[in-house]
């Protein structure tokens, strides 16, 4: 492979490594989208590698908005960058719950349980202190009538 084709393939990587999935989640339009898809539990993550440093870097921002219990916020926040994980399909069943909306929840919930990428992995734990299995679990018994 030629330098400027090499420096071309790593630029291609770099900016892939900095994408979100839906930028509109910020503008009203794109936010009312995320609360009704959020209340009807349709809402699927599924940006997976090329987000990682988006989601990395929207990490704090979510659990902030988590701890602050600012719902519509947080579904926002994690529907822009569309990381799919344990974490941040957490973090959406806590907002519909939040919200009152336990089926949506509860769906947000199982989502988070079958997710294959794991905060909580071998080599770096980025579960920002959240036991998010532990969370899930006890959410499920909060929600399921």
């Amino acid at each position: 492979m030629t330098v400027p084709r090499r420096a071309a393939y790593l630029t291609v990587l770099l900016l892939a490594a900095c994408a979100t999935q839906r930028d509109t989640a910020t503008d009203p339009v794109g936010r009312y989208e995320v609360s009704k898809e959020l209340e009807t539990g349709q809402i699927r993550l599924s940006c997976d590698w090329s987000c990682t440093a988006s989601w990395s870097s929207a990490r704090k921002t979510a659990s902030g908005l988590y701890r602050s219990q600012l719902w519509n916020d947080l579904a926002a926040e994690v529907v822009r960058v569309g990381y799919g994980s344990d974490l941040s399909y957490f973090y959406l069943a806590r907002a519909a719950e939040g919200l009152g909306k336990n089926a949506a929840a509860a769906t947000y919930y199982r989502l988070a349980l079958a997710s294959g990428n794991k905060c909580n992995g071998i080599v770096f734990n980025s579960c920002d202190g959240i036991d998010v299995a532990g969370q899930v679990q006890a959410g499920l018994k909060r929600v399921s009538p």
